[in-house]
């Protein structure tokens, strides 16, 4: 009986996708959303610095100026996240079908390894157990 012995296959790296980077980065949106949010109010404060308002109307209209100079700029921070996470996923994606790949290319190395080193006396007395 011939035994086939697998061939070595140079195996890529395998490095960790996302993790730290997509983390900094994350946090890199975040700090800057904060800072953009800290300095929008603090700009009105300084133009308007008339103090706390008692009238109703006032704080609407403080919070038409924040909401509209905030909203445009918080989604896209958002956008540009959400960018990031797709990435990833595309990433991992990949990885995971060259895994697959990998798998597949495994099991069937092994079912020829069995079918090729098995003796036929042993093949019938798994049958005849099994059956």
């Amino acid at each position: 009986m011939k035994v086939r012995r697998r061939k070595k296959k140079t195996k890529k790296k395998h490095t960790p996708i996302g993790g730290e980077k997509l983390s900094n980065n994350l946090a890199n949106i975040i700090t800057i959303a904060i800072i953009v949010m800290v300095a929008v109010f603090l700009l009105y404060l300084f133009r308007f610095h008339d103090g706390l308002s008692p009238i109703q109307v006032d704080w609407g209209q403080f919070g038409d100026y924040f909401g509209g100079i905030l909203n445009p700029i918080l989604s896209f921070f958002a956008i540009i996240a959400l960018l990031f996470t797709i990435k990833l996923q595309s990433e991992q994606l990949k990885n995971s079908a060259e895994e697959l790949k990998l798998s597949r290319e495994y099991l069937r190395l092994t079912r020829e390894e069995l079918n090729c080193c098995q003796a036929p006396e042993f093949r019938t007395m798994i049958r005849v157990r099994i059956c």
